[in-house]
């Protein structure tokens, strides 16, 4: 049987929606890496947190990213000390 239209709009949508997720969890990605090599670690958190708001937080994407977040906040708490 033939799937209706609205499916095969709905499927259009949801791989344009990925593309665009991935889009920008490569962009934030390296981003974020280029922020840390410049050492400009409150950057790299702010990023990190703007880039956690498009994910779910079970994805494995969302993890990533908050363990960098966590790892750049320890690396700016040992450099006050």
């Amino acid at each position: 049987a033939n799937k209706p239209l609205e499916w095969k709009i709905a499927r259009e949508r949801f791989y344009k929606a990925q593309n665009i997720l991935d889009k920008i969890r490569q962009e934030g990605s390296a981003r974020v890496n280029l922020l840390y090599q410049q050492r400009e670690l409150r950057k790299a958190v702010e990023e990190c947190n703007r880039l956690m708001e498009f994910f779910p937080e079970t994805s494995k994407t969302h993890q990533t990213i908050r363990q960098n977040k966590l790892r750049f906040e320890r690396l700016i708490a040992g450099d006050k000390k």
